[in-house]
């Protein structure tokens, strides 16, 4: 499970990370999550957590988009490509902007990918006004659609992710 975000801290993505994550192990599922070096450790069981190297200079991220993301972002995308050459894996199961490695993972070590949905990439960039222009718009943009294209399933968290999926 790629979770790129501090793992754990009581907000809303590392909320869903946690529990389902907890309803998967108590499926009897194993989990391996990749998350920032930030977070509080929890119990979870059938679980271990693997974090990217501790950033010195880094000691909170900001919800929303950050250059601080960015730089974890590409810790992750180093990590998790050790951990699948290393690991015996049946899926991905990735996270808002984590779904763009586990797309690019999934086709690496043919294996199939879960893209949790969040939030839409593009609106997050423009509702936090991050880098709005139209370069910026139109990468993200098209990551969004790369994921949602190349996952075998999408879970929306609401209608409106929904509907973004299915115009896509």
């Amino acid at each position: 499970m790629i979770a790129p975000e501090p793992f754990f801290q009581p907000r809303g993505t590392p909320f869903s990370v946690f529990h389902r994550t907890k309803a998967l192990a108590g499926f009897g599922h194993e989990i391996d999550i990749l998350t920032y070096h930030l977070g509080e450790d929890v119990e979870l069981p059938n679980t271990r957590v693997y974090r990217v190297w501790k950033v010195p200079f880094i000691r909170q991220v900001i919800i929303g988009p950050s250059f601080k993301k960015f730089f974890l972002n590409m810790l992750i995308l180093i990590k998790g490509f050790s951990l699948l050459k290393k690991g015996d894996y049946d899926c991905i199961h990735a996270h808002e902007e984590g779904g763009f490695f586990a797309i690019f993972y999934g086709k690496l070590f043919r294996l199939p990918v879960v893209y949790d949905m969040h939030s839409s990439i593009p609106e997050q960039i423009e509702n936090f006004s991050f880098f709005t222009n139209p370069i910026t718009m139109a990468v993200t943009s098209w990551m969004e659609k790369r994921i949602i294209r190349n996952s075998d399933a999408v879970i929306g968290i609401c209608p409106h992710l929904l509907e973004i999926v299915g115009s896509i």
